[in-house]
């Protein structure tokens, strides 16, 4: 009887394995369609108000706060108040907000 049931999780195992696999990979492909869809968003809302002044870059780290980076000239420079008011109002508070400056 013990034999069998040893046979019966070899046998099993690949199985499992590969399901694992595919619940990762599910699950990696879900928390990338929200972080475009945040970014999407977030993009819409500023090109709404601000023009095409910059593109949000929106992800979101393990263990760690959704991230927005803005990469901004300093032509664009005196929108940073504004753009912080549009990603607090569409994204919410709980956020970790960068900017860099663009080449």
């Amino acid at each position: 009887m013990l034999t069998i049931l040893g046979v019966f999780v070899v046998l099993l195992s690949p199985v499992l394995v590969l399901i694992a696999m595919l619940l990762a990979a599910e699950a990696r492909q879900r928390a990338r369609t929200r972080a475009i869809d945040r970014q999407v968003r977030l993009t819409d809302a500023i090109h709404a108000e601000l023009g095409a002044v910059v593109a949000p870059r929106v992800d979101k780290r393990a263990f760690g706060p959704w991230r927005v980076t803005f990469s901004i000239t300093r032509a664009c420079a005196d929108q940073v108040g504004r753009l912080l008011a549009i990603t607090d109002r569409v994204l919410g508070h709980d956020l970790e907000i960068v900017f860099t400056r663009a080449a």
